[in-house]
């Protein structure tokens, strides 16, 4: 990679180059403050955050706005050629980022990320689509053209694309799951043709770039005219026949001059850029290019191969389910039937927002009615406070932060205590009813339920506006001791209910199993209604 002449060392709009560098700037500046707030496994795992190409690629951009910045505000002609420098890389990785995520997950979301790991919408296009905007505007409008040789762009991304996938390994070893469940997905050889996939796609777009940066170039009326316009000029023969004409002939005193001439001559002994740029014998060197992948790819094949021998060591006190750090989701073998046959096990959601009364009409129908009840927030208190549990403190801070746990610690441990249930009630029960309180609250939650564990026949779901249940939440939190029975907690659980389990809601009532129950009443009028739309829906109430 090299300087092109004409490369701007100074922004054409200082006023519009600050004003992008700050914006730009200040998106990145918000999206590491979420990242800094992100509370979840894989932060705590060997990588951190830096496991996701994504991240990397915004430290990289926010580096090069910050030198952006910097400049305009010093004119430092250096800082902004470094800015430049940065900007030729950073652009083209972070338009292959884009291109990547929107692609993928046009196809599947699951692909990309678990479903607890889902972003709002603001939060997605600043992490996914600010950044490439932003640096493709500098890169075209403040600082071409600028020159990089197909070869040398492919070598760089594919040194990107294999460095990569390095990291992504190493942090694997330490870890045991991957940072995007497609590569959980895929085996080694269509991850090098993943990887290959994606570093040609960041060459194109760095040519693609190449290009419109190179004709967004606009002639500068300060320079001369010799470099704006087709000009012949002598060639150096020709030149050195005028020097020696001119040192033969002209008086001793005339020397200096003839020597300025001579050197004018020399300079000008080729055309001048935008006249007739030279042939372009850049062409893509394939067999170099097949070596270094075939190089990479066999180094990565065997430190796959190597470290699928090497699994992470296992916890000292084995926890009581198998969360989701042990293995992606999508890279589990799903059950083909449910554990537990509808037929014999009757399971009935208890939904509503938080404070609605659902612990008390679920006390009701255990009492008169001989159902097992099973508060999904129970069951995960339980287990952040058993001595030992992995995923304790896990549990611990999302129940905090009014946050839903991952999925796969509330399933398992539904399934734990509703075989523990059957275990103790013997061989001789006929059927087991099961009340679940609190679950599911997103609709991978119902579908994973449904399918592994098993159907559910209704959906009890109180419905209470968010007035008085915050009325209840705050008087309960007088003496419950809960940490999320607070005004903060309390409201972030009533925003997580509206926005991921009413939805749960709308798909059941859709499949006409909701029975839906007014829950301002007295807790007495509550459990009447109940009964009453339970021994109309239910043969064996």
């Amino acid at each position: 990679m090299a300087r092109h002449p004409l490369q701007r060392l100074e922004s054409p709009s200082r006023l519009f180059s600050l004003l992008l560098h700050t914006a730009g700037l200040v998106s990145f500046t918000l999206s590491f403050r979420w990242l800094d707030r992100w509370d979840h496994p894989m932060v705590k795992g060997y990588g951190g955050y830096y496991q996701h190409l994504t991240n990397i690629g915004l430290a990289m951009a926010f580096v090069t706005f910050a030198l952006g910045v910097a400049a305009d505000l010093t004119l430092h002609r250096p800082l902004f050629a470094l800015k430049n420098a940065m900007s030729v890389t950073s652009a083209p990785l972070e338009v292959l980022i884009s291109l990547l995520y929107w692609g993928i997950r046009a196809i599947d979301t699951a692909l990309l990320y678990p479903p607890e790991m889902e972003l709002y919408w603001v939060t997605d296009v600043g992490f996914h689509l600010v950044p490439a905007v932003v640096l493709t505007l500098d890169l075209l409008l403040l600082s071409p053209p600028w020159t990089i040789r197909a070869y040398a762009a492919m070598a760089i991304s594919m040194g990107i694309a294999f460095l990569y996938w390095g990291w992504v390994e190493l942090c694997f070893s330490h870890n045991g799951w991957y940072p995007y469940p497609i590569f959980a997905i895929l085996d080694t050889p269509q991850r090098v043709a993943l990887f290959t996939g994606a570093a040609s796609l960041m060459t194109a777009s760095t040519v693609l770039l190449k290009w419109l940066s190179s004709s967004s170039i606009r002639p500068d009326p300060h320079q001369q005219d010799n470099t704006l316009t087709p000009q012949i000029v002598p060639t150096l023969p020709t030149a050195c026949t005028a020097s020696r004409i001119a040192s033969s002939t002209i008086a001793p005193r005339s020397a200096p001059f003839a020597s300025s001439s001579l050197r004018t001559l020399q300079q000008t002994s080729r055309r001048a850029y935008s006249s007739q740029p030279p042939k372009d014998k850049n062409g893509i060197k394939v067999l170099p290019f097949v070596a270094l992948l075939g190089l990479c790819s066999i180094s990565y094949t065997l430190l796959v191969n190597s470290r699928n021998g090497t699994k992470p060591p296992p916890s000292d006190n084995m926890p009581l389910i198998d969360g989701p750090s042990k293995k992606p989701a999508l890279a589990a073998p799903a059950k083909s039937t449910p554990t537990f046959s509808p037929k014999t096990t009757t399971v009935l959601f208890v939904l509503g927002g938080p404070g609605a009364g659902k612990g008390t009409q679920c006390a009701n129908l255990v009492k008169h009615h001989g159902f097992t009840h099973l508060s999904a927030g129970d069951l995960l208190r339980a287990e952040q406070d058993r001595p030992g549990s992995q995923f304790g403190q896990l549990i611990k801070d999302y129940i905090k932060d009014g946050l839903i746990v991952p999925m796969e610690v509330t399933v398992q441990l539904l399934e734990n205590a509703m075989q523990a249930t059957i275990d103790a009630a013997g061989p001789g029960a006929a059927e087991h009813r099961f009340l679940i309180d609190g679950f599911p609250r997103k609709m991978d939650q119902a579908v994973k339920f449904e399918a592994a564990v098993c159907p559910a026949k209704l959906v009890l779901f109180y419905d209470c506006p968010e007035a008085t249940m915050e009325a209840r939440l705050l008087e309960r939190g007088k003496t419950s001791g809960r940490a999320d029975d607070n005004a903060e907690s309390i409201r972030k659980r009533f925003r997580t209910f509206v926005e991921t389990s009413m939805p749960v809601v709308d798909y059941f009532a859709q499949e006409g199993r909701v029975i839906k129950i007014d829950a301002t009443s007295t807790p007495e009028d509550v459990y009447e209604v109940t009964k009453t739309q339970l021994k109309a829906r239910l043969s064996n109430f």
